[in-house]
């Protein structure tokens, strides 16, 4: 499953949960240190900070989740047909001297439970109609004898059967797979009532119509496992940011009967703690196509990482410009969302110098802001306050001039990373096979975890 990000410079963000590694854990120098063991200790947080691991793992927690309604997955069905439109399954067989005809007249797809099939989604086929001629057979089968009796069967009602969805990988790709070749399709899935009979003296059995039942069954998993197979019906692939090193991969598919979705959970080859997985059973608004859910340690994760490779600038210039060389320092320490129910991202920084001029870090706080304007999700950085420091030197939490002399430094960082957290989460289009499905956002929220953005389909 491809995803598309499109980016705003007023990017999308959201935070959760507290980062492992927030400032508490790392106190720092003694107050008395010298300009080398500040540069030591600096040294120490950069080792720590945008690591990749080597295996994306393969179970839970998932940092990273797509929420499906039962909107998405009819529409992700329907694209495995050549009209776009829910499979037609109906069928007409010869079988002897008999004629089976089978037609449905609606196809619906809902997020149930189906027998033992823990990872199915049901399809039911309604309004059914089934027909079974004897004799009269056109063109006459001259390998057939001519049958003893002439007459009809016909029966309605409906009949459902368990479509398994899992996932697969090939690589650094992982898709989303409806198994029709594996269909759940039992006896009691084929609920068809025989209405009127039609026959001459020596009529039919009864205990035929059971028999006309398994052979429907049987003909019904074998058209559907012919026509469509495993069937891949999203595709998701690495991460288009930076080196597109970072890889997400889907892992595993819930279905939550009671909440009618279908959850993807996703990993990272990011170095995640482990305690930063997301709730796989959850509901979806409804009529809401889709919902994707981060959990905070992923967004600050993927930006420190961006930092690693430069795509957020890391140094600078006395003068606030980018400077691989340059004497100032900035560490991205956490982000968190606030508790209130307002879109916000807490995130805490350090601004490092250990020069001469000064050795030491000022402890940063700044909140960040997603806000949704015509339906475009952005992120919008609000001011900062210096709420700690160390160093030999001129810096302490409540000098303003430290602020203002580096003020440039901090708006290039501010700027840098609404937009990263921008790219992160701001998805307008995900791949199917048949191709590009267009999204629009409808919403963002926080959640206790992290942030959940809402999406709606173009068509």
């Amino acid at each position: 499953m491809v995803f598309k990000s499109f980016v705003r410079v007023l990017a999308p963000a959201f935070t959760l949960g507290l980062a492992a590694s927030s400032l508490t854990a790392c106190p720092g120098p003694p107050a008395d240190a010298d300009c080398e063991e500040y540069q030591g200790f600096l040294d120490d947080v950069l080792a720590t900070r945008g690591i990749l691991e080597e295996f994306v793992p393969e179970v839970p927690p998932y940092p990273m989740a797509l929420v499906l309604g039962e909107k998405a997955i009819n529409e992700l069905l329907a694209n495995l047909t050549e009209s776009g439109e829910s499979p037609d399954f109906s069928t007409s067989v010869s079988m002897g001297p008999f004629l089976i005809s089978f037609s449905a007249g609606q196809t619906d797809l809902t997020l149930e439970a189906h027998g033992d099939c823990g990872n199915c989604i049901k399809v039911a086929l309604s309004k059914v109609d089934l027909g079974l001629s004897f004799g009269g057979i056109e063109p006459p089968n001259p390998d057939v004898p001519e049958p003893i009796f002439t007459g009809a069967v016909t029966a309605s009602g409906d009949v459902s059967f368990g479509l398994p969805i899992r996932v697969e990988r090939l690589n650094e790709v992982s898709f989303l797979v409806a198994d029709f070749n594996n269909l759940v399709l039992r006896d009691e899935d084929v609920k068809l009532t025989l209405y009127s009979q039609q026959v001459e003296e020596d009529g039919i059995p009864l205990d035929d119509f059971k028999g006309i039942k398994d052979y429907l069954r049987s003909t019904i998993h074998d058209q559907l496992a012919e026509s469509f197979g495993a069937s891949d019906l999203l595709e998701m692939r690495p991460w288009s940011l930076g080196g597109e090193n970072v890889v997400l991969a889907a892992r595993e598919v819930f279905v939550n009967p009671e909440e009618n979705t279908l959850v993807i959970g996703a990993a990272t080859n990011l170095d995640m703690p482990a305690n930063a997985g997301l709730d796989t059973q959850v509901a979806i608004a409804d009529g809401q196509f889709m919902t994707v859910r981060f959990h905070a340690e992923l967004i600050e994760k993927m930006c420190q990482r961006m930092i690693e490779e430069g795509e957020i600038p890391r140094s600078y210039d006395d003068n606030g410009n980018p400077d691989p060389n340059g004497p100032i320092t900035v560490t991205l320490d956490s982000m968190t969302t606030s508790a209130n129910s307002n879109a916000r991202l807490d995130t805490e920084f350090r601004v490092w110098r250990t020069d001469d001029q000064y050795c030491g870090y000022a402890e940063v706080e700044m909140p960040m802001f997603l806000e949704l304007e015509n339906e475009l999700l952005g992120v919008r950085a609000g001011d900062i306050t210096v709420v700690d420091g160390k160093g030999v030197g001129v810096l302490a939490a409540s000098d303003p001039e430290f602020v203002d002399k580096n003020q440039d430094v901090v708006d290039e960082f501010k700027a840098a990373l609404a937009e990263q957290v921008g790219l992160t989460v701001d998805y307008r289009a995900i791949d199917s096979p048949k191709g590009v499905i267009n999204l629009r956002t409808s919403g963002v929220v926080s959640i206790p975890e992290g942030i959940e953005v809402s999406l709606q389909n173009l068509q």
